[in-house]
Order: C-alpha cells, then sequence, then structure tokens
C-alpha cells in the first residue's frame, strides 16, 4: 500500500509565520523520511489561518531536502497568475525535482469570477440603457466608464475572495472536528 496526503495547513491566526511555515516543512520531510509516496500541499491567499501563499515557493523549499517522496501543488489557483509564470515555473520546478512533481491547478476564487461576470453584465447594461456618459463627459466617458468598470470588478473580485476564504475555512474547521 502506498501512503500520501494532502495538507491545507491551518494555523492559530497570532501564530509566527515563519514558525508555522518550519512546521510545515517539518511535516513533508518527515513524512519523506516515514516513506510516503506522495504529498500535496495547498495554496491560499485570502486565508490568514493558511498561509502558503504559494506552493510553488513552497516545494521548491523542500525540493534538496526530500528524496523519494513526489511533491504536488495542491492546487496553483490560475486567476491569481499568468499562465506563462505558472508553466515556467513547473517546468523548473519539475527539473529541480527531477520529476518528482505532480501538477494541479484550479479555477481559485470561482464565487469571485462568478460575481464579476454578472457585475459586468449589470454594468454594461446600466451603461447601455440608463447612462448618458457621453453627453456628459464628451471623448473622457469612454475612459470614465471603462475606470468604473475596474473598480467594480476590484470589489467585485474582492468580496468574493474573501467568500470563498470563508467557506474554505468553515469546511476545513468542520473537517478538523468532525469524528474520524
Amino acid at each position: 500500500m502506498k501512503l500520501g496526503f494532502f495538507t491545507m495547513p491551518i494555523h492559530p491566526v497570532d501564530k509566527d509565520w515563519r514558525q508555522s511555515l518550519r512546521e510545515d516543512r517539518e511535516a513533508f520531510l518527515l513524512a519523506d523520511e516515514l516513506g510516503f509516496s506522495e504529498g500535496y500541499v495547498g495554496e491560499h491567499v485570502t486565508d490568514q489561518a493558511e498561509n502558503i501563499t504559494s506552493c510553488v515557493a513552497f516545494i521548491a523549499w523542500l525540493a534538496a531536502a526530500t528524496k523519494r517522496i513526489k511533491l504536488g501543488t495542491g492546487t496553483i489557483n490560475m486567476p491569481n497568475t499568468h499562465p506563462a509564470i505558472v508553466a515556467s515555473s513547473i517546468a523548473m520546478l519539475d527539473h529541480m525535482l527531477d520529476g518528482r512533481l505532480i501538477f494541479g491547478i484550479s479555477p481559485g476564487g470561482l464565487l469571485a469570477v462568478a460575481g464579476w461576470v454578472a457585475g459586468s453584465a449589470a454594468f454594461t447594461f446600466y451603461v447601455s440603457n440608463f447612462s448618458a456618459y457621453n453627453k456628459t463627459y464628451g471623448t473622457l466617458g469612454g475612459m470614465i466608464v471603462f475606470l468604473i468598470w475596474l473598480w467594480i470588478s476590484n470589489v467585485v473580485v474582492l468580496l468574493g475572495a474573501e467568500l470563498n476564504a470563508v467557506r474554505e475555512r468553515g469546511r476545513d474547521l468542520e473537517a478538523r472536528d468532525s469524528p474520524r
């Protein structure tokens, strides 16, 4: 039988992040020593209790210190990073791990994306049917509409990311507190 594990390390919010990261690293090193076949590390940029914001950077920290365990990105949130950066980072990491990398991706802030699409559609409908930006502002009307759209998009994405973090935190707490 092969053993593997997935971790979304949850730490007390007031705990020193450096200590939390060292403890998370030690868990992977121990798993390698115990013969685990694979280990996956989560990535969260909006949750204070889960402080691994880049699974690629974390796995790079583990690369030379582990010998047998396959290490996986569980997962890289694609909307947060340009695809070319992801591709080049994963290629380099795969070389560093000599083929022991398992690459996983996710859509990330799904609620944020859904909210952004809905907000953009609503704003487009408003501008098309009810606004008079061109009459009021002339040639600056298009720029004003664009800047308002960027502002609305920013607010929606941040709110969606916060909602995702709250939902993930709730699921993690339920999983941690449920009897096994």
